[in-house]
């Protein structure tokens, strides 16, 4: 068939071949998605299994578990799992996460966080403030409790059950949605 019979055909069937096209960039954008979702679920199951420790000690879950509310540490403690978050406020890519932690937040979920050498506290309120951020941090000036977690790198996200158990273990990017799902995987 030559160029001018394909000319032909698409002036015949008009929008088919700009349908096809989209469902053709549809299912390659849908491929990819997968894949990365694949690839990054087992990146993240290789660092949780390849930490020296799958827990954390109970005075580092109690100094999470203050940031709780009396009724949100009741829940905790009767099996929902708390998500921590460690970010900075130098860290670049916390500026993308912070706003789906504080959303999760809001909607009530177990949220403990990290602020991992970002200044003294007023500063940090400040910094939070400006953004919108609402949710409890704990402020790690001096990095000791990071360091304790074995965190490195920021944003990190632990899935922490009552036990001290980690659940899950990410660092990078992770979306509001698929944080939600990863809880109520665990919940």
């Amino acid at each position: 068939m030559n160029t001018d019979d394909n000319n032909a055909d698409k002036a015949l069937v008009p929008g088919q071949t700009i349908t096809q096209r989209w469902l053709k960039r549809l299912r390659s954008i849908s491929v990819t998605i997968f894949i990365i979702t694949i690839v990054g679920i087992g990146v993240d199951y290789y660092r949780l299994e390849s930490r020296d420790t799958q827990t954390i000690s109970q005075a580092e879950l109690h100094t999470l578990v203050q940031q709780l509310t009396p009724a949100q540490q009741a829940v905790f403690e009767q099996g929902k799992p708390m998500l921590v978050y460690v970010w900075a406020t130098w860290c670049g890519v916390c500026q993308l996460t912070s706003g789906a932690v504080n959303r999760l937040f809001e909607s009530d979920y177990l949220i403990s966080t990290i602020a991992l050498k970002s200044g003294n506290t007023e500063t940090l309120k400040k910094t939070m403030s400006a953004k919108s951020l609402t949710f409890p941090f704990y402020n790690d000036s001096d990095g000791l409790l990071s360091h304790s977690l074995a965190i490195k790198a920021t944003p990190t996200f632990i899935i922490v059950s009552h036990t001290g158990n980690i659940l899950y273990y990410s660092m990078g990017v992770n979306t509001e949605v698929g944080l939600r799902a990863k809880l109520a995987l665990f919940n």
